[in-house]
């Protein structure tokens, strides 16, 4: 199991080295008064630092090699 969980971590920390964050659009409503309503679309980033990616794929490396030792 920790070694599954180890090979997650490891592409999450590869991919989160090299992407800066993650774009997405949400449609939110700015009015709605009975049958009348008013949306807009916003645009949204959830970024994370630079180092998040070696920290999530050190983990990951150190979980695969835990599990080596004690099997």
């Amino acid at each position: 199991m920790k070694r599954i969980l180890g090979m997650i971590l490891i592409l999450l920390g590869v991919t989160a080295f090299f992407l800066d964050g993650v774009r997405f659009t949400t449609e939110e409503k700015i009015l709605d008064i009975g049958p009348l309503e008013l949306s807009a679309d916003q645009e949204k980033e959830l970024s994370w630092p630079s180092y998040t990616g070696a920290v999530l794929a050190i983990a990951g490396v150190v979980l695969i090699l835990l599990q080596k030792k004690k099997a």
